[in-house]
């Protein structure tokens, strides 16, 4: 089976490993005291995007490409003339946090959530509609079962740090017992006692404000990278059975045709060509007058040499082998270089 940093290397994020993003807007009513919280994730190329968004109740989903959003672009700001690709990244920056110019307002018709963004394109007003429609069968996915995961996750993390702080205040014991102090007093601390930890947090104002902001606090920058490795680790786990399995064979063959060689041989008793002139480890030269036998017999080696179910083999081995000594060649002329530099720079 296919190791998972490999998978990782090889395997392209789509939006599912994207994180939330937390975005204010204005109320609809001046009256209103509360401000809606949505929440958005993007995934760009460099012609097309796609983007969801959701209130914790809902998720909309839209994807839009080349066309689609050079009409849409047509149909917003008649008077800007730009390629798809700097249309993408305009809209790109214009959901970046560090945006301030950018403006935001949501308005909800039935299935369908539009998200008009306002910003500057070269100085000129640029605005942007996105037309989401309602798709709840991604909340369990998107939402609700990442979150459960964090959680599990924070909790793992929390035990694990616990043990940390017990293990450093034994190996802090164990140094005051051999008469070591600490330079200043400011720097001495108490014992780590888990339940008092527990109370105090549950009772401190960080507990508070993190209950009154779930949102802000949830999907602040620790909590976006925290869901993306569980998104992340969740397409590790829920890869298809086929790519798996790939992985199993890929590696299989692979040690096959590397480790059995035709004739009993493998690379540990395998002698190089420039060292045993072409002879098999394995297979001594017939002396002078020595009298063949049927297998060493011209006929019988033709036969040999021409079996479907050699040859192509040998062909691959053959091909690897060359590769191996040319590398060898290749680094032994590195060395003596090397040498001759450095026998130059002693004689300056």
């Amino acid at each position: 089976m296919a190791k998972e940093s490999e998978w990782r290397r090889s395997w392209s994020p789509t939006i599912d490993a994207q994180s939330w993003k937390h975005f204010k807007v204005a109320p609809e009513n001046e009256t209103e005291s509360e401000t809606p919280n949505y929440i958005f994730k993007t995934k760009f190329s460099d012609n097309s995007y796609e983007i969801m968004v959701s209130d914790f109740k809902n998720i909309w989903h839209n994807k839009e490409d080349g066309e689609n959003i050079d009409r849409i672009c047509k149909k917003l700001n008649p008077s800007v003339e730009a390629s798809t690709k700097r249309l993408v990244e305009q809209i790109r920056s214009s959901l970046a946090e560090k945006i301030d110019s950018s403006t935001f307002a949501v308005s909800v018709q039935g299935d369908v959530l539009q998200w008009v963004v306002n910003s500057q394109l070269a100085e000129l007003p640029f605005k942007w509609q996105f037309e989401c429609t309602l798709n709840n069968h991604l909340l369990s996915s998107q939402l609700t079962m990442p979150l459960v995961a964090m959680v599990g996750e924070l909790t793992r993390r929390q035990q694990e740090l616990t043990s940390l702080l017990k293990n450093k205040d034994k190996e802090i014991d164990d140094y005051k017992s051999q008469g070591v102090k600490t330079s200043r007093k400011h720097l001495m601390t108490t014992k780590f006692d888990e339940l008092t930890f527990n109370k105090n947090m549950a009772t401190s104002k960080g507990f508070e404000g993190v209950v009154r902001q779930p949102v802000v606090s949830g999907f602040s920058a620790g909590g976006q990278n925290m869901y993306s490795d569980v998104m992340t680790k969740m397409a590790w786990i829920n890869r298809p059975i086929e790519e798996a399995q790939d992985g199993s064979s890929l590696a299989a063959e692979g040690a096959s045709l590397i480790s059995e060689i035709p004739g009993g041989q493998t690379w540990e008793n395998r002698v190089p060509e420039s060292l045993g002139k072409g002879l098999s480890p394995t297979v001594s030269p017939a002396r002078p007058g020595a009298k063949r036998t049927p297998d060493q017999s011209p006929g019988n080696k033709r036969a040999r040499l021409s079996s479907p179910e050699q040859s192509p083999v040998k062909d691959a081995e053959l091909i690897r082998r060359e590769a191996l000594e040319k590398k060898l060649a290749e680094e032994e002329i590195k060395l003596e270089q090397k040498a001759k530099k450095k026998k130059k720079k002693g004689l300056f």
